[in-house]
């Protein structure tokens, strides 16, 4: 693994999730940046949007992921029927994005404790 940048984990999330419709892949950039601030206040680090550091990347692809299908499971991609005027179709099993965002959504947390978080320190008034 090397330094990434936004660019390179939307890279990653084209390859790990199949059939991102347009209208997420088009904010791809954004989503992932907002799990790159998530990371930055969770552990009170400074992760770049770019040059993003190995010990940042596993939990930026997971909580990326995690935001993706949460976005496709708001639009409705979770359908498993479609149905258009007097056409319709039935996908089978459906696209199972609920269950993969459940799997995200424990990943995600999982390695944001790997990476710890930031300690705050507040005086009390007394």
């Amino acid at each position: 693994m090397s330094l990434w940048s936004l660019g390179s984990a939307a890279n990653q999330m084209f390859i790990l999730i199949p059939d991102i419709p347009d209208s997420v892949s088009g904010g791809m950039l954004d989503i992932i940046d907002r799990a790159r601030i998530n990371i930055e206040c969770y552990t009170g680090q400074t992760v770049g949007s770019v040059g993003i550091a190995e010990k940042y990347q596993p939990a930026l692809l997971a909580c990326s992921k995690k935001e993706v299908l949460s976005s496709m499971m708001m639009e409705g991609s979770d359908s498993n029927s479609l149905k258009l005027g007097p056409w319709s179709t039935k996908k089978g099993t459906g696209s199972n994005v609920s269950e993969a965002l459940k799997s995200a959504n424990a990943e995600c947390q999982r390695l944001m404790n790997c990476l710890g978080f930031g300690t705050r320190m507040y005086k009390s008034n007394g």
